[in-house]
């Protein structure tokens, strides 16, 4: 039994849960004031913004962000690459990172090395667009896919991960004539789901997120995901989006710029703020995994 009576908290305490209420609420704004200036009509937005709840409840303005030109092709290119890129990432970092907890392995030492020289050095802007280039990913799915599919930091997490899991395990395995590719996909990998989840969850968040790559290498219309798309819109100058849109609809269904800009942000990070909680039961046990193990 502690000095301070139980159920009651220190002047500390609430000092903390108020400080992290208030944090949160900095936090949640802008995305609470994006959704209710998206949901609120043209005239009501230019009388007054509304500042708590829509006024004048409409949805025209994200019915009007789906209408535009090639917004459900921007947005289904985003959740292929997002998901197809997660998926290639953890494969290939789940196989580079196995063979390194093999003790037979001779060229672990060597992987290693060369791993941590990439974390520390880079080419730089212009070789890496000019490496692009010349493989012939520029202006395809690839170049969304492919580089930095594999991050040394995310191997030597694995890696660490992979060691932890009794050798007894694998020698049993092996002596029921388990090959390495089975003992890693039937053993490894079911009892790294917390950390799969993780590295799953950071990796969907950054390629949904990526922008600049997509800037870079990709021109053609149909291969743009969404956030290029996002940024193009929210960076025009005043008008230009009426331009972009319908602006004589837009008019007619009482939208204006900024529910319009509003919108589409609310429609860009919608999907991941819905894949979150499914993997949040993992996710406090994998941001451990590194330090744990």
């Amino acid at each position: 039994m502690t000095k301070r009576q139980k159920g009651h908290l220190s002047l500390f305490d609430a000092f903390l849960y108020l400080f992290f209420i208030a944090l949160s609420l900095v936090f949640i704004y802008p995305i609470w004031y994006c959704l209710i200036t998206a949901l609120s009509s043209g005239d009501a937005i230019r009388q007054s913004l509304p500042l708590i709840v829509p006024a004048d409840l409409t949805f025209e303005a994200f019915k009007s962000v789906f209408e535009g030109p090639n917004v459900l092709i921007y947005f289904r290119n985003s959740v292929f690459y997002a998901v197809t890129g997660t998926v290639i990432s953890l494969t290939l970092t789940s196989m580079m990172a196995y063979p390194l907890i093999i003790k037979d392995f001779k060229g672990a030492k060597l992987l290693n090395i060369y791993m941590i020289i990439t974390m520390f050095f880079s080419g730089g802007l212009l070789p890496y667009y000019y490496l692009i280039t010349e493989i012939g990913m520029r202006n395809t799915i690839w170049v969304m896919l492919l580089p930095g599919a594999v991050s040394a930091f995310n191997v030597i997490i694995f890696r660490t991960f992979f060691k932890s899991v009794p050798a007894e395990l694998r020698d049993a395995a092996h002596i029921d004539g388990a090959g390495h590719y089975r003992v890693l996909w039937q053993i490894m990998i079911p009892v790294s789901k917390p950390l799969l989840a993780t590295f799953g969850l950071f990796g969907l968040v950054a390629i949904w997120n990526d922008w600049f790559n997509p800037y870079l290498f990709l021109t053609n219309d149909h291969l743009k995901p969404i956030q290029v798309y996002l940024r193009e819109t929210l960076i025009v100058t005043s008008g230009g989006i009426m331009n972009k849109y319908d602006g004589v609809r837009l008019q007619e269904v009482n939208v204006t710029e900024l529910s319009l800009k509003c919108a589409i942000v609310i429609i860009t990070i919608f999907p991941i703020i819905c894949v979150y909680p499914f993997l949040q039961k993992y996710f406090a046990k994998g941001m451990m995994i590194g330090s744990l193990k």
